[in-house]
């Protein structure tokens, strides 16, 4: 059972992989991917194959921010291990 607060909660809510392939940069393959891996919930709708996938834009903006923290948490780690590493050589 999905939690209540995962769901889109209207209309608003509701980003395509087009628009989430703008956000992150990257081509809707990839988005659909990132859904297979589980990095983003899917609620298809629509009929069988044919049926179109949507996200919900408040999850993927949390999964976007999650992705940016981490890079900048890296980069700090790096910058840290970098002057350790010449204060060592001082």
């Amino acid at each position: 059972m999905i939690p209540t607060e995962s769901l889109p909660t209207s209309s608003d809510d509701w980003i395509t992989q087009a628009e989430i392939a703008r956000m992150f940069r990257t081509t809707p393959q990839t988005a659909c991917k990132w859904a297979k891996e589980g990095r983003l919930r899917r609620y298809e709708h629509g009929i069988g194959a044919a049926g179109r996938r949507k996200y919900s834009r408040r999850l993927v903006q949390r999964e976007y921010e999650r992705c940016y923290q981490k890079a900048f948490d890296c980069q700090d780690e790096l910058v840290e291990e970098t002057e350790a590493r010449k204060k060592k050589t001082r």
